[in-house]
């Protein structure tokens, strides 16, 4: 899902007025017919990746969208797992690989939702200055708890955290998640580790919590 009031239709659209080309222009640039240049800013089709990438890369350059826009958009198209949150909990967006393997189960349900998880980081998060933009990065180990599939491989979850600036800028948390197979586990089930770098005390500091019900 693209930020609000966008869609690549406009997207591509933009493109080609911005560089005051003609779709029979736009097309030559891209090494497809005018019909599909058509399609594509009436909706009824999406540009290849590679169109996406080029426009992608024009936006950032000419900065056509707001910051958190932009933050958004390269999100929602990143191959990696990657989600924005806000201090309340509240998901602002996420890649198609995050919402597909964390906020969904067989049930069709949030397994994030099913526990008390989220709130508690954010809590251990808040505690140690991280919305008061006292760090630069957290860095959260938990072990493999979601899936079954990532249960068996071992090993742990590492989600790297960054302070970013949402709409009403206010620090939010930027996400990225990867599963360390070879990675020690942690003690115990539940267990978190948070280390928090770039402290203005000058120095890491290392938090430990719990999931409750573990």
């Amino acid at each position: 899902m693209l930020p609000k009031g966008q869609d690549w239709a406009k997207l591509c659209r933009d493109y080609r007025e911005r560089h005051g080309l003609k779709q029979e222009a736009m097309a030559q640039d891209f090494n497809v017919d005018q019909s599909a240049v058509s399609r594509w800013e009436r909706g009824i089709r999406e540009p290849s990746l590679q169109v996406k990438q080029a426009i992608l890369e024009d936006v950032l350059r000419n900065r056509t969208l707001a910051p958190d826009q932009t933050m958004r958009l390269l999100m929602e198209q990143s191959g990696s797992a990657v989600a924005l949150w806000q201090k309340d909990g509240t998901l602002l967006g996420a890649s198609p690989r995050f919402e597909r393997e964390a906020l969904s189960n067989d049930n069709g349900g949030s397994l994030l939702q099913d526990t008390q998880v989220l709130a508690h980081i954010m809590h251990i998060l808040n505690e140690h200055g991280f919305f008061d933009g006292d760090v630069l990065l957290a860095v959260m180990k938990i072990n493999p708890f979601l899936q079954p599939r990532r249960v068996e491989a071992g090993g742990v979850i590492v989600v790297s955290m960054f302070p970013m600036h949402d709409v009403g800028d206010e620090l939010a948390v930027l996400a990225v998640h990867d599963h360390d197979v070879f990675a020690q586990p942690l003690d115990n089930a539940g267990d978190i580790q948070i280390t928090f770098a770039g402290s203005k005390a000058g120095q890491s500091q290392i938090a430990y919590g719990r999931i409750p019900g573990f």
